[in-house]
């Protein structure tokens, strides 16, 4: 897949804009994609995320989000 170099200027700078990574706004886009699709209102969609620095851990992994 080839991204126009202006899309990704402005997705760039959208992601800047609200202080978030490319792949959030990247992954939103796709949660309103399959929305307007009728995919429903509650679409999980998730990414790997990898903190991993060699050294041992004892918390759980950076970024990961639990439900309360």
């Amino acid at each position: 897949m080839t991204v126009p170099a202006s899309l990704h200027r402005d997705l760039t700078a959208l992601a800047a804009a609200h202080g978030v990574p490319l792949g959030a706004v990247l992954r939103a886009g796709l949660a309103v994609l399959l929305f307007r699709l009728g995919a429903g209102e509650d679409i999980p969609v998730g990414s790997v995320v990898s903190a991993h620095t060699g050294e041992r851990r004892t918390g759980p992994p950076t970024g990961m989000r639990t439900p309360r």
